[in-house]
């Protein structure tokens, strides 16, 4: 039995001139349906107000914005990806003479589907840049994960405590999460530690300490100098290895590119600013995350560092082996620009 019949039976018992007692207990017994008196009164007075015991639209609040002014809210804050909400109260006051709170806007944006978000960082990328990264991972598009395993990958890292700062919101729908224009760029430049490390198909290498800036001889001397040895031993003792390194001048010096052959070590060709397409960069985040900071000096850090990278499993450094042909694909797809990662 719908609630409108039941409604329907108590108004008419009523007109019929039962009393309301009357009617509560033979809504009970006949139809199961419980009600109280008041509510059976209630109902009556609304019948009369109305002459229908359906539910009447509720009012309520009315909506601060119109579905144009909504729209024109979205709009304004997806060409301005920066632009805060205090920022879009402001200018809606201006424009349309209207007054809303930031929780207003915050939640139109959400009917909408745009949330405010810390922009993801990746390095600024030029036209030439974007050029280079298609044109290498069209170059390497076809290398199989075999292959791949042949490839040491290195990097250096800036570990440090204290570094507290605040990502930029965009607004953003949650596709669009690698847009240019909803990241964050980044450009290179307490207590520190700069570190060296290398990754292989079989686990992470020797995590090596940098002092100061480095030259091409400090380098080739005090970092890459056992490098044929590492790079054996992360690969395949019975593998000729190719290492993989940026384009820092150290790295691309003459007398580096002579020291690797002296080593019979393949430099692999690499594309600028690409920390996305290098897995070592996974690594490095897992290392950031699991290293202790409650630490008092360089050398208690350099340690929690150290042992966060050793305990990277091969398990975990060879499903980044696997990601390697998607990378490049997403490289592809995205015509050289950032990746997701």
């Amino acid at each position: 039995m719908s609630k409108i019949e039941n409604r329907t039976r108590i108004v008419t018992l009523r007109e019929l001139g039962w009393k309301w007692d009357a009617i509560v207990a033979q809504m009970s017994k006949e139809y199961n349906f419980s009600i109280t008196t008041r509510s059976c009164m209630s109902l009556m007075k609304k019948y009369k107000e109305s002459g229908t015991v359906d539910d009447q639209a509720r009012s309520g609040r009315p909506k601060s914005l119109t579905q144009r002014e909504e729209r024109l809210l979205c709009r304004s804050m997806r060409v301005d990806r920066r632009k805060n909400a205090r920022e879009v109260v402001g200018e809606l006051q201006e424009r349309c003479g209207k007054k809303v709170c930031k929780r207003t806007v915050l939640n139109i944006l959400r009917k909408y589907g745009l949330r405010r978000r810390v922009a993801v960082r990746r390095p600024l990328l030029t036209k030439r840049m974007r050029r280079d990264r298609l044109k290498w991972a069209k170059d390497h598009y076809k290398w199989t994960v075999d292959k791949w395993k042949g490839v040491i990958f290195s990097d250096e890292k800036i570990f440090r405590i204290g570094s507290n700062a605040r990502g930029v919101y965009v607004t953003r729908l949650p596709s669009e999460k690698y847009n240019d224009a909803c990241i964050q760029r980044t450009v290179k430049h307490g207590l520190q530690v700069h570190v060296w490390g290398v990754i292989g198909w079989n686990g992470v290498g020797e995590l090596k300490l940098v002092n100061g800036n480095l030259s091409a001889a400090a380098y080739q001397e005090s970092v890459i100098n056992d490098l044929a040895e590492t790079g054996r031993a992360v690969v395949n003792r019975n593998r000729r290895f190719t290492f993989q390194q940026d384009n820092a001048p150290a790295h691309t010096a003459g007398s580096t590119k002579h020291f690797l052959t002296t080593i019979d070590v393949r430099p692999l060709s690499w594309s600028g600013n690409s920390p996305d397409i290098n897995p070592i960069e996974n690594a490095w985040s897992v290392v950031a995350k699991a290293a202790d900071y409650n630490v008092t000096n360089k050398d208690q850090l350099f340690e929690s560092v150290r042992r966060a990278w050793n305990q990277i499993s091969v398990q975990y450094i060879r499903k980044l082996y696997h990601s390697m042909p998607r990378r490049l694909r997403e490289v592809i797809r995205h015509h050289g620009g950032s990746t997701h990662y």
